[in-house]
């Protein structure tokens, strides 16, 4: 196997070089307080309570994992500044020296230990222990080197422990999530410090200057204080940034990207992300789909058209992804051909655009015993992620042409998923954040109960055996040439046989002042004050 680079974090996670023209250095006589604002607020401060993105955006900057997605999504070093292979079913991982906790406290190979034994047994809506399921083991070596075991070969160990925030043995031995939450025991080795936290409103933090990262000018934080401020509005973010009340804001609304890129007080930054919208079709009931009818008789589809597959590559071809991205949301997405983005790990590169063409969507469902289509209600999130609403709108329309009465229900994330989670629709729409193919293939598409973590998102109990097992030998080689085949080989297995339906992959959009601000748009839309810069 090849090894995982070696690169620095110190190297990689920021751009401060590449943008030293136009901003100052990190901590000089210019360092000044920074707010920002995010369109969701965390749900909790304990970092293995509840696996959502903002949740691990803005943990980042008071607690640090093993390993980090950088800005392109690839895996480098963080609080270890190394790690190799020793063999199949071992990692060595080398600590940064002398790293601390806020309080002071040494950060030591014992607390990976630790967290890693603390994970399974935090209660929360989804779990992080599919970040360290692999792990048997661990080996101290030293008071800065520690070996892990794995119960199986795991070549995705180092890209699985970006998602596993270390926590200290001794400061949160007794910790319980609300300890994290008030802030008692919201303490890390990050870059800030915890210093109020209202829920709704905003988290303020504190820079924590005896940060190891403070030791390269290159990342050192030029922020005093950072105040998070959770504003769900779009048009009251929008409104905040205007007036000048916040520095940043994400999530710029696909309506409003035209008029932010041409006002001259603020700077739009873009990327194209590796966040996917998808539709879940409930393909494997027996039976007649849940609020679905014959649009003839009112009456109740006697079968389940979706179990046949021409029905749901129909669904597919009746899917203008570009006109959804180029109008619809502005150019704030871009359509999607499988389940992780172009550059993500696990891609079949092979695998053609996913077409769009109304007639032949029609004549599939013709064939497949339909041509008079249906009549039914599908359900979507609003607020999730952004122009979701809109998109399933568009959705709903482009369903309708082809014959499939579409009705549509949209809702905030407290209802839409217990919705999903009791399948009480015959189809949703959902989306996706991964910067490789394993952890959206495990969950979503991999059959339940075939092991640990498999199938946690598989809502509609989809099962292809053949999916299953490429993909299940995969995820154990160590084999780099094998593992990326074997992995393309699962993606092209469920894509082909449209076990979801992929719609767009997220553009993600902040808008700053531009005499204020410049952000490093990351491909996980993450929204960060270690990301920000301070103009002249």
């Amino acid at each position: 196997m090849n090894r995982m680079r070696m690169l620095s974090r110190r190297a990689l996670r920021l751009f401060a070089a590449g943008v030293a023209a136009c901003t100052l250095g990190a901590a000089g006589a210019a360092a000044r307080p920074l707010t920002i604002a995010v369109g969701s607020d965390v749900t909790s401060l304990d970092p293995h309570f509840h696996n959502t993105a903002i949740n691990h955006a803005t943990g980042d900057h008071i607690y640090e994992p093993l390993t980090f997605q950088d800005a392109q999504g690839q895996v480098i070093p963080n609080l270890a500044r190394s790690y190799r292979l020793i063999d199949d079913h071992t990692w060595e991982f080398e600590l940064h020296p002398d790293v601390t906790f806020h309080d002071g406290t040494r950060l030591d190979p014992d607390d990976v230990a630790f967290t890693i034994a603390r994970i399974p047994t935090v209660r929360g809506p989804s779990s992080y222990t599919h970040f360290i399921e692999s792990v048997s083991g661990m080996e101290r070596i030293s008071a800065t080197t520690f070996r892990l075991k794995t119960r199986v070969p795991d070549p995705f160990l180092p890209f699985n422990l970006a998602g596993a925030k270390i926590l200290s043995r001794t400061i949160h031995s007794e910790a319980q999530t609300p300890d994290f939450n008030s802030g008692k025991l919201a303490v890390g080795t990050g870059p800030y410090r915890f210093v109020s936290y209202a829920r709704g409103d905003r988290l303020i933090l504190r820079r924590n200057d005896a940060w190891w990262g403070n030791r390269d000018p290159k990342t050192a934080q030029p922020w005093t204080e950072v105040t998070i401020r959770a504003i769900s509005s779009d048009a009251s973010r929008m409104a905040a940034l205007l007036a000048g009340e916040i520095d940043l804001a994400d999530r710029v609304p696909p309506d409003d990207l035209p008029a932010k890129r041409s006002n001259p007080a603020l700077s739009v930054f873009s990327i194209r992300g590796h966040q996917v919208a998808y539709l879940f079709p409930d393909s494997t009931r027996d039976g007649p789909l849940p609020l679905t009818v014959d649009k003839r008789t009112g009456q109740p589809l006697a079968a389940n058209p979706l179990r046949d597959r021409r029905v749901r590559e129909a669904l597919s071809l009746a899917i203008n992804r570009r006109a959804i991205s180029e109008t619809i949301m502005n150019g704030g997405s871009f359509p999607a051909d499988q389940m992780v983005a172009p550059g993500a790990i696990g891609r079949d590169d092979s695998l053609p655009e996913l077409g769009f063409d109304a007639n032949r969507a029609r004549a599939l469902l013709a064939e497949a015993g339909y041509p008079d289509g249906w009549r039914w209600t599908i359900v979507a999130p609003n607020g999730l992620f952004s122009g979701d609403a809109k998109i399933a709108q568009a959705l709903a329309q482009m369903f309708t042409r082809v014959g499939i009465e579409t009705r549509l229900e949209t809702m905030v994330n407290a209802m839409f998923i217990p919705k999903i989670n009791a399948r009480e629709h015959p189809i949703f729409m959902m989306s996706y954040l991964s910067s490789t193919s394993v952890p959206v293939l495990r969950s979503v598409w991999i059959t339940r109960g075939t092991g640990p973590g498999n199938g946690v998102a598989n809502r509609m109990h989809y099962s292809n055996p053949a999916l299953d097992q490429v993909f299940l030998s995969a995820v154990t080689r160590m084999d780099d040439a094998v593992r990326k085949q074997e992995l393309a080989q699962a993606m092209r297995l469920g894509i082909q046989d449209f076990a979801t339906i992929p719609v767009v992959f997220a553009g993600y959009n902040w808008g700053a002042r531009r005499d204020r601000v410049v952000i490093e748009p990351n491909v996980l839309g993450f929204t960060q004050a270690m990301l920000i810069k301070p103009v002249r």
